[in-house]
C-alpha cells in the first residue's frame, strides 16, 4: 500500500487498504460464526491489525495526513497492546483476548480514519477533511478513555478477578 502511494498510485493503494481491511472484518466475523477461533489466533489476529494500523500511521503521518499528537496517541496504546500481547504470550498467562464494545468500536473508527486519509490523496474534497476532522476527535475521545481503563483491567488480570481485556 504505502509502495503504490509513494509511487502515486494512489487507486491501487486505496484499493488495496479498503480490501485488506473488508477482509480483515470478514475473516474475523467467519471464525466467529463457525467457531473456528483459538487463542493463538485471538492474540494473532490483532497484533497483526496493529501492526498493520500502526505503519500505515506512520505513513500518513510522514504525508502530513495526521498530527502528530494523533500519530502518538495510536502509537501509545498500540505499542501497550502488543508489549500485553507478547507478555501474555510468552508467560502463557490465560488470558482471553476478547475486547469489548469500546476498543472494537474505536478500531473502526481508526479504520474509517485511515480509509478516508487514503482517500484525500485521491479526491480532494473539503468534506473529506470535515470527516477527517470529526473522526478524529471521536477516536481521540475514545483512545483517551480505553488507554484510562487499561491499568485497571490489567490489574484485575493479573489478580485473577477478570479473564480477559
Amino acid at each position: 500500500i504505502i509502495k503504490l502511494y509513494l509511487s502515486h498510485e494512489y487507486a491501487y493503494g486505496f484499493l488495496i487498504y479498503s480490501l485488506a481491511a473488508f477482509s480483515d472484518v470478514l475473516d474475523g466475523y467467519i471464525a466467529r460464526k463457525t467457531s473456528c477461533t483459538s487463542r493463538l489466533g485471538s492474540i494473532i489476529d490483532p497484533l497483526c491489525d496493529k501492526i498493520f494500523c500502526l505503519g500505515l500511521v506512520v505513513f500518513l503521518f510522514s504525508q502530513n495526513k495526521i498530527s502528530y499528537w494523533y500519530a502518538f496517541l495510536l502509537l501509545f496504546r498500540s505499542l501497550g497492546q502488543i508489549s500485553f500481547f507478547f507478555l501474555a504470550f510468552l508467560t502463557r498467562l490465560n488470558v482471553k483476548v476478547d475486547p469489548s464494545i469500546l476498543p472494537k468500536f474505536s478500531s473502526y473508527i481508526i479504520y474509517m480514519i485511515l480509509f478516508f486519509s487514503f482517500l484525500s490523496f485521491c479526491v480532494k474534497f473539503s468534506i473529506t477533511s470535515h470527516i477527517l476532522s470529526c473522526l478524529i476527535f471521536c477516536s481521540v475521545f475514545f483512545e483517551l478513555v480505553i488507554i484510562t481503563l487499561y491499568p485497571f483491567r490489567l490489574w484485575q488480570i493479573l489478580k485473577g478477578k477478570r479473564l480477559g481485556f
